[in-house]
């Protein structure tokens, strides 16, 4: 691998020339370092709301907002996350 070589100017470093293979790899690793941000901001950002694929894509297809989320809730009516013996008293 080739050295880096500086060009100055008035006697203080003003350019450096670098290999190709160089410049790549620290083009990747900040590439890797802003996409590591980014997927953790939105990871401390998730409230973890998740609307199903059917619903958006019917949605998205213009059918009503109120119409598709009641066929939801109506579909996991009954399947609650406590057991059912916990949920009557």
């Amino acid at each position: 691998m080739s050295k880096i070589q500086f060009i100055e100017k008035g006697g203080r470093r003003e350019w450096a020339v670098v290999p190709y293979a160089i410049f790549e790899k620290r083009v990747h690793d900040a590439e890797a370092a802003r996409d590591l941000a980014a997927c953790r901001e939105a990871r401390a950002q998730d409230d973890g709301f998740r609307i199903p694929r059917d619903l958006l894509t019917r949605e998205l297809a213009g059918e009503s907002r109120v119409r598709l989320w009641r066929e939801h809730s109506r579909a996991w009516r009954g399947r609650a996350a406590v057991p059912s013996w916990r949920a009557r008293p």
